[in-house]
This record gives C-alpha cells, sequence and structure tokens, in this order.
C-alpha cells in the first residue's frame, strides 16, 4: 500500500533487485553494504520516493540502526541502573552473532540492501541452539549450526545513542516480595510444630 506525504511517495515493501525475487518489507532486519563494502546490520522503518521536480527520482529506505561491539566507543561500559545482577559482566563483551540495537535512524538509497537476516531475543537464540545440538553430535561444526549462525542474530542489550550506554534487556529473575516471603515462612513454622 502506497500513501503521498508533501513530495513523498511511502511505500511499505520493495523489490530491490529485479533478478531476485526477495521482496523487503517494513519491519524486516537488513544487511547493508557501507561505502567501503564493510556490512552493517538495520531494521527498514520506511521506504520513500521523493517526488519532487527536483528529484532524481531515486527510492530511499529509513534504517534503525543495529551495532556490533567494534562499533561502539571502547568504552562504552556504562549499563546505568537497569542491570541484572549475575547477567551482564562489566566490561561487556558481545558473543559472536551478538548485535545492539539503537535508536539511531538515518535515511540511505535503498540499494544498499544486501540481504535479510533474522534477529532473536537471548533466549529464542539459546533454545534454537539447544535443539540444534540436540541433533548433531559435532554441535557447532554441524552444517546445521553453519547455516543457523549465517542467517541468525541475537541481542540482550539495548544501545542508548544519545546516552553512550548499554541497556540491559534481560529480565531480571522475580524475587518474592517481603510480606509474601514473611507469610511463607510463618506457614513453615506451623507445619513444623
Amino acid at each position: 500500500s502506497n500513501l503521498y506525504f508533501n513530495d513523498e511517495l511511502l511505500f511499505t515493501k520493495t523489490q530491490i533487485d529485479q533478478k531476485k525475487d526477495q521482496i523487503y518489507n517494513v519491519g524486516d532486519y537488513v544487511i547493508v553494504r557501507g561505502y567501503i563494502g564493510k556490512l552493517y546490520f538495520a531494521q527498514i522503518e520506511t521506504f520513500f520516493q521523493n517526488l519532487s521536480d527536483k528529484s532524481d527520482g531515486r527510492r530511499w529506505v529509513t534504517l534503525r540502526w543495529l551495532y556490533r561491539q567494534d562499533e561502539l566507543p571502547k568504552d562504552a561500559i556504562n549499563f546505568g541502573e537497569e542491570v541484572p545482577e549475575d547477567e551482564i559482566i562489566i566490561p561487556y563483551t558481545f558473543a559472536p552473532n551478538e548485535l545492539a540495537p539503537s535508536c539511531h535512524i538515518d535515511e540511505n538509497i535503498i540499494g544498499v540492501i544486501q540481504g535479510k537476516f533474522n534477529l532473536l531475543t537471548f533466549k529464542e537464540w539459546n533454545k534454537a541452539r539447544e535443539k540444534i545440538f540436540e541433533e548433531n553430535e559435532d554441535e557447532e561444526e554441524s552444517e546445521e549450526y553453519k547455516e543457523f549462525i549465517k542467517h541468525n542474530y541475537f541481542y540482550k542489550i539495548y544501545w542508548d545513542t544519545p546516552n553512550d550506554r548499554f541497556i540491559s534487556l534481560l529480565k531480571p529473575e522475580s524475587k518474592p516480595k517481603k510480606k509474601q516471603q514473611k507469610k511463607n515462612n510463618s506457614k513453615q513454622e506451623e507445619e513444623d510444630d
């Protein structure tokens, strides 16, 4: 479906390369080719085409970036107050295939998109790996696992771009409330008598 806004045509899906049948939709996670051939990771926010008289008619994409550790400041270890205990070690080191979503958004020519990938939560990632490992003795050497890590990435932290800090996205274990804990202790004492 298309929508016109000022001199722009907004659309929710597109085909980038006419030779390939790949359709890209708003919300897809994509691999993006940088200036020197380096690959980056992003999520599609919008597609648009400027229809003004001064425009060359090129199609554009708005991307929300995801970062690898080497793309962030070297001293980016501040988590603020959101760190669940025993979950994040500081200084924090990314695992292979780990990305950090962010709020950094900008516009690019649509042709920079190279392909899609899947972004999983840390829990989904571990569950998928366990399933592969149950079915393969060689685990990380199996063809199934190699194919899995080629197209799948995960996240457990968020890069807070304006404040240059990480925010953990892992939910801390819920601890019983003190009143409930006291009540349970009282019941246990009665049962012991």
